[in-house]
């Protein structure tokens, strides 16, 4: 029973191991299979040499040396492994030490349960406060109960105390997999909630191209609508002149001149992409009688992916037009300017009363949350991938989202 019960705290160990490298070192260069198949054989090689062996210093070897082999996977300085290694291998050490020194007997340490487990809330931890994974993605309380678990599970063993029976090795088993389980249904709510995510994104992206072709759809109208009635007009210019009336047919090609003027509110930001959007946006709230006022000019030379500004500006301008069908006189300005190196787009409308003071989460007011709640976490990992920031607050009656995106050139 405690050879099996130690089998099972390596395996959380290994867990925990394999969640930090994902966390910090990012995709392998393997394929899904092959990488799992390294991590096997770094539990296999572990595993055997603990049980067949006493050796503390071939348990360190077998230990540290396959967890720097597994981490030539991925794209890293070998400075990285070096350090990750050490690292590892120094919190290992230094939870041994506390546990010894709480609960010196217990059959939570014999096993590697209570430090498997501590090993384990700790690299969540990790990831979830210094690296800040997912914190657009999970709420506080979904973070609350693993960190719980494995709180609540050190609790037990220091109250159990030197419990070495059956009844302790069962506790501690099945503590283990409360754990294992915790973290394990953690993660895969994450990664349904990263590819929901994606989906949204997606789907605002082909919503873009859409109300792009269907302006494109309407300027080819006008278009062919111009030619047909082209001849009409030149056969009536043509009847002027033939007739001496020269300042009437100037006249009629002043007023056929005004007519095929660009429509002066037409919006050029310099990418045909946000052209498309930022139109079919203004046609949209102006349909709605909400006055659209567009400041955006976009460099040049800007490195910021045309798609990741189309998801951002559509959420907030979506917002905007929603929060403004709601309010008289409604007002939505959307400005731009280079600071200090960042992208500063700024996306404004008029309230009436604190949006902030009665939802200062922004939770959305929609039935299907998941779905809608989505808009401000693409927002923020939009703006956490060109390391910049996004800050809503009031001022002047006015809601403002105020975003920063740093621009490499």
């Amino acid at each position: 029973m405690e050879t099996a019960l130690y089998l099972i705290s390596n395996a959380v160990h290994l867990y925990a191991v394999f969640m930090l490298f994902k966390a910090t070192l990012g995709e392998s260069r393997l394929p899904p299979f092959a990488e799992r198949l390294t991590y096997i054989l770094y539990y296999a090689v572990n595993c055997s040499v603990f049980l067949f062996t006493e050796s503390m210093l071939l348990n360190l070897i077998s230990n540290t040396l396959p967890m720097f082999l597994i981490m030539l996977q991925y794209h890293r300085y070998l400075r990285t492994y070096f350090f990750m290694t050490f690292a590892l291998t120094a919190v290992g050490m230094f939870i041994d030490w506390i546990v010894h020194c709480i609960v010196p007997d217990s059959i939570f340490i014999s096993c590697n349960t209570l430090q498997s487990i501590m090993f384990l809330g700790l690299a969540f931890i990790f990831r979830r406060v210094l690296i800040r994974e997912d914190t657009d993605i999970s709420s506080n309380f979904e973070t609350f109960l693993p960190i719980l678990c494995s709180a609540g599970t050190v609790i037990i063993a220091v109250l159990m105390g030197p419990v070495a029976n059956l009844t302790g090795m069962s506790i501690a088993a099945l503590l283990l997999m409360i754990n294992f389980l915790t973290f394990y249904s953690y993660d895969k709510l994450l990664e349904k909630m990263r590819l929901k995510l994606t989906l949204s994104s997606i789907e605002r992206i082909n919503k873009t191209y859409h109300e792009q072709l269907e302006i494109m759809q309407g300027s080819q109208k006008q278009i062919r609508l111009l030619r047909h009635d082209m001849k009409n007009h030149l056969l009536v210019i043509e009847s002027f002149i033939e007739s001496g009336e020269t300042e009437k047919a100037c006249t009629y090609i002043s007023r056929l001149t005004d007519s095929m003027k660009t429509d002066a509110s037409y919006i050029s930001t310099g990418s045909s992409e946000l052209d498309g959007l930022l139109n079919y946006k203004r046609a949209a709230a102006s349909e709605k009688g909400i006055d659209f006022k567009c400041g955006m000019i976009l460099p040049a030379d800007t490195d910021i992916d045309s798609i990741d500004l189309t998801a951002l500006l559509g959420n907030l301008i979506d917002n905007a037009i929603e929060a403004s069908e709601k309010v008289s006189e409604p007002q939505i300005e959307l400005i731009t300017e280079i600071k200090r190196g960042y992208l500063n787009i700024v996306v404004s409308n008029r309230i009436e009363g604190s949006v902030l003071g009665s939802n200062p989460k922004l939770v959305t007011s929609k039935p299907d949350k998941l779905s809608h709640g989505l808009g401000l976490r693409s927002v923020g990992q939009i703006c956490e991938k060109y390391g910049g920031s996004a800050e809503y607050y009031e001022d002047g009656g006015r809601f403002v989202a105020d975003i920063l995106l740093k621009m490499k050139r």
